[in-house]
């Protein structure tokens, strides 16, 4: 069902709950249409990594759930952080594949961690 509701989502440009159609719908959410999801409640700081490459997640989808989040600390970034040619941008699966994320992306995500957990 996960990769129904991604595909789901991709499709109707929404970032909502799983679709099971108007029907069912109407006896799980009391609504035809699945209901979007409260962004406005995530207050904590966020700092979100994609790939400028990705197929299932395209940048503006990425600014967008951005704008939509009211925490203090708002930040997304393309991996390879700091890496401006387009070729070497990551796509989906090289979140897990790329065999240099402990260059790329870790040393980020443990500043960030530090930043943030450290001002609290």
């Amino acid at each position: 069902m996960q990769l129904t509701q991604y595909l789901q989502m991709s499709v109707s440009n929404k970032f909502q709950k799983y679709d099971y159609g108007k029907k069912e719908n109407l006896k799980k959410y009391r609504q035809a249409e699945p209901p979007l999801y409260n962004l406005t409640n995530i207050i904590v700081p966020l700092v979100m990594y994609h790939g400028k490459h990705d197929i299932l997640i395209k940048e503006s989808q990425v600014q967008r759930i951005n704008d939509e989040i009211w925490g203090a600390v708002k930040v997304y970034k393309s991996v390879p952080i700091g890496v401006e040619e387009d070729k070497l941008q990551y796509g989906h699966n090289d979140f897990i594949w790329t065999e240099d994320l402990d260059k790329s992306l870790y040393p980020h995500l443990l500043e960030s961690l530090e930043n943030y957990m450290s001002s609290k």
